[in-house]
């Protein structure tokens, strides 16, 4: 009919219902009152401002903890799960303090998607009692554990942040949920993610836009952008996401934390909310961790890979956990990703870089400098965005609601750089199954070009950029080059936080035609928390995770 709306009926007030429903699901007591706020100082509107809510320390300042649930969720994770298990901090009491900071941190930085506290609360109970019979659940006995929105909880929504989902109510749970029940842990927030997942930008019509903690005025990066931004403020000790494109590592990066992409089908991925035909596997998606330290990432690995994942899944792969004996003080051979320079660094990200080789080389590691011929992050990518296109359904899905700007931003620097590597003509003349074909073609011969890099030197692991900056402002974000070339190579990829964005005053940053990259705003970017990236081959999640310790002892003086 003309003049009919292209999209979902009544999709606003459909949204706006289930935006409702989570605000009604915090218990007010839990709430700050806009006195407290009010004392803060906060500049508005938030995401239009610089405020670091890291700094002001909210959960302290909220009123809402008491003294002992502060100090519990300032325990870092390791210590945690040893004084649950000692019985010096309830099951109850960690959850409880667990949802209070969640429930802040939602009045602060727009962060979760579902909550479910009571079932939260009774199963810390059960645990509890099993603790006073002298019995754990597990290894993460009693371990608050947040999720991304794509994980599914029975009888929780799974909306994705998209209108066609609205409705959707979960009937069973995810592989891994299971799976981490099994062990102890408990679930009791599931948080935000972009519109369609694909973007860099935890920002959608339902829920509305993810802040970031340190840096209001920044982005909390994607798809995982709601852990991210939950972790980084203390209101989860253990965060899990999803990665297909960078969607834990930039999350995690962007918000200050560290976060661990594995080899694909180490960690159960089964029974997701998708919104992408799940019958098109161009490349297999990882969950993974977000932590505040990096023995956290190690300890969820290895827990999870000794739970026999494969008992859960039936895509998952039945390899427990191997222990190194890895002297932390051994020259490490390192090879360095270069620039790309369709997708130029920021000024301040080359200085981070630089002094991050520096400090690795004065420590005695050998770095080796790999060409961008050789490390290809253009063509990988390009071949990585064309995957997309062979899924028509998700055309039918988008058209049901208008696009968020971030969704707009990443298309038009996909559009605008140069494309170099696929031919035109296979786009247009091919079928979707030859097309298919072509590009895995391609991603095949990628991967025997970096075997014979990790053979030709000798490499340990590889370092380098996991973006062009660090946290962006918001809808900014654009492409995701220097992580999603990982997920074609199915490559374990740690990142790790390292030094602070400094002002540099005469350093200039632009973007020429051919390229993409997003703006470079020096003076909204300083302070802000910038990160470094490692990685090893296929099925060496052990040595990533090894030798980011030594990485991270050697940058920020942690000892693992």
């Amino acid at each position: 009919m003309l003049g009919e709306s292209k999209y979902a009926p009544n999709w606003e007030a459909r949204c706006a219902a289930k935006a409702d429903q989570l605000e009604a699901s915090l218990p007010k007591e839990w709430l700050m009152p806009a006195s407290v706020i009010e004392s803060f100082k906060l500049k508005e509107p938030l995401w239009k401002n610089k405020n670091n809510l890291i700094e002001l320390d909210i959960p302290r300042r909220s009123g809402i903890l008491s003294d002992k649930e502060y100090a519990i969720i300032q325990t870092d994770t390791p210590t945690l799960l040893k004084k649950l298990a000692s019985g010096e901090f309830t099951a109850l009491e960690t959850t409880v303090a667990f949802c209070k900071t969640a429930t802040v941190a939602q009045q602060m930085i727009n962060c979760l998607t579902e909550t479910f506290f009571d079932q939260a609360l009774e199963r810390a109970r059960e645990l509890d009692r099993m603790c006073e019979k002298g019995c754990l659940a597990g290894p993460l006995h009693g371990l608050p554990i947040s999720l991304k929105d794509t994980f599914l909880l029975e009888g929780i929504g799974a909306t994705l942040g998209m209108v066609f989902l609205l409705d959707n109510i979960a009937t069973e749970n995810s592989a891994l949920v299971d799976l981490l029940l099994d062990q102890g842990a408990i679930h009791y927030v599931k948080t935000n993610v972009p519109q369609t997942m694909l973007s860099a930008d935890s920002h959608n019509l339902i829920f509305g836009r993810t802040l970031n903690p340190q840096n209001t005025m920044l982005g909390a990066g994607g798809s995982s952008g709601g852990e991210g931004a939950l972790v980084a403020f203390r209101g989860s000790p253990l965060g899990v996401g999803t990665d297909l494109g960078g969607s834990i590592r930039i999350p995690a990066f962007v918000n200050g934390c560290y976060g661990f992409k594995g080899t694909a089908s180490r960690v159960p991925y089964g029974k997701q909310q998708i919104f992408m035909n799940p019958g098109l596997k161009f490349m297999s998606p990882v969950a993974g961790p977000i932590a505040n330290d990096l023995d956290t990432l190690k300890i969820f690995s290895r827990i999870v890979s000794d739970a026999r994942p494969f008992r859960y899944d039936y895509s998952a792969i039945n390899i427990p956990w191997r222990v190194l004996s890895t002297d932390q003080n051994r020259r490490l051979r390192l090879g360095v990703v270069s620039e790309d320079q369709k997708y130029p660094l920021h000024p301040s990200t080359k200085k981070v870089l630089a002094d991050a080789y520096a400090r690795l080389e004065a420590a005695g590691h050998i770095l080796i400098r790999l060409t961008p011929e050789e490390c290809r992050i253009a063509e990988i990518s390009e071949v990585m965005c064309n995957y997309p296109v062979l899924d028509k359904s998700v055309d039918r899905i988008v058209e049901l609601e208008p696009a968020v700007p971030g969704r707009e931003r990443l298309m038009s620097e996909f559009l605008a750089v140069k494309k170099d590597y696929i031919k035109p003509e296979n786009l247009v003349n091919l079928t979707p199954i030859e097309l298919w074909g072509y590009l895995n073609t391609m991603g095949d011969a990628l991967l025997e070009d970096w075997r014979k890099l990790w053979v030709k030197y000798n490499l340990d692991a590889c370092v380098g950029p996991p973006a062009q900056g660090c946290a962006i402002e918001h809808d900014l974000f654009g492409m995701v080059p220097y992580t999603c070339f990982l997920n074609l190579l199915n490559y374990p990829a740690c990142v790790i936080p390292f030094s602070k964005v400094e002002y540099i005053p005469d350093a200039t940053y632009e973007v020429k035609e051919g390229q993409a990259g997003p703006p470079w705003n020096a003076k909204a970017l300083e302070g802000t928390a910038h990160t470094f990236q490692v990685f090893t081959p296929s099925y060496q999640d052990e040595e990533c995770l090894e030798i980011s310790g030594i990485i991270d002892k050697c940058l920020n003086g942690h000892v693992q």
